[in-house]
């Protein structure tokens, strides 16, 4: 009734203001909100299982471990981007992730050229009292990518799932309930920890605060000053929970990791299908192979690669 009212409400209004409005409500159309967020409304990703979605993401969030290759992982990073562009994420919805990847950047690069522990290698540059060797610094960029695709294998996740995905998925498994509780439990909690960072930055906006001019360093700096009242906000609710799940008699239940007698209701509503287990077969054969050529034929090195090559020949140069 609501949604017919607000039609003909439009309809009354001139064309410019109801072309405005379209324009306004667009967006909510588009997208869902989530404690993760805002996902997609429509994503060809809802075309498979919650299970086959978690087992991608837990597959090849372990997968850059056994790979070093700078240009592979940045391979993987390309197409984690197109995947996340094609299932309708918005290019502002990848923008909240990037202090978080240049933090990464500068941490990892400066552990190693402050502590490179190797001194013995080639030298990169020489500035002042700063030395930087290229073999510790080449490590820390083939890790940095690592890392960079493990992370983007999350953000895919985070940015096409709700949490209700997450508990249809573990369920799937047939874990039990009250595991599933406390997991749900955390997940609703990372995505509350979000929330609490948009009041800071929505508070701090309202006082003025621009931070739109600031430089990449003073942002980084900025965002780590938001770690204290975040944690603090956290602990609180956490007792907030506490106190409810006790009031509730949720403190003696009989605790396991598989669910023996309870009846699974979300099983009934959601499908596994052939496309589903040829995408989680294929992808565990994917892993295997690389891990395999990694451990035992000791591919993948990050001294490997077109990469690492031309940065040693222009430092040689």
């Amino acid at each position: 009734m609501a949604t017919h009212e607000a039609t003909q409400d439009n309809a009354n209004l001139p064309v410019t203001e109801q072309k405005g409005v379209e324009a306004k409500d667009a967006p909510t159309q588009r997208r869902k909100k989530t404690l993760f967020g805002y996902v997609p409304a429509e994503s060809w990703v809802y075309s498979f299982h919650p299970l086959t979605r978690l087992s991608i993401m837990v597959i090849f969030a372990f997968l850059p471990l056994a790979v070093l290759t700078t240009e592979l992982n940045i391979m993987l990073v390309g197409i984690w981007i197109m995947l996340l562009l094609t299932a309708n994420v918005t290019v502002e919805r990848l923008k909240f992730f990037f202090p978080l990847i240049v933090t990464m950047f500068i941490f990892m690069v400066g552990t190693y050229l402050f502590f490179p522990g190797n001194t013995t290698g080639m030298v990169a540059f020489k500035t002042g009292f700063v030395t930087g060797y290229f073999e510790p610094l080449m490590f820390a960029f083939a890790n940095y990518w690592r890392i960079i695709a493990l992370v983007f294998a999350a953000i895919f996740y985070a940015t096409t799932n709700r949490e209700r995905d997450i508990i249809v998925a573990l369920r799937q498994l047939n874990i039990s309930f009250g595991v599933v509780y406390v997991l749900s439990l955390a997940f609703r909690s990372a995505g509350l920890f979000l929330d609490d960072l948009s009041t800071i930055r929505e508070a701090e906006h309202a006082k003025g605060l621009d931070t739109g001019g600031m430089s990449v360093t003073n942002k980084v700096k900025h965002y780590v000053m938001y770690i204290v009242p975040l944690f603090t906000l956290a602990i609180r609710r956490i007792t907030h929970i506490e106190d409810a799940l006790f009031a509730r008699g949720y403190h003696d239940f009989e605790f396991s990791l598989f669910e023996k007698s309870r009846p699974n209701y979300l099983q009934t509503q959601y499908q596994m299908h052939l496309r589903d287990y040829v995408v989680i077969i294929g992808a565990i054969g994917i892993a295997l192979v690389v891990f395999y050529l990694a451990l035992f034929q000791g591919w993948f090195q990050y001294d490997q690669g077109i990469v690492y090559d031309y940065l040693r020949n222009a430092v040689q140069s």
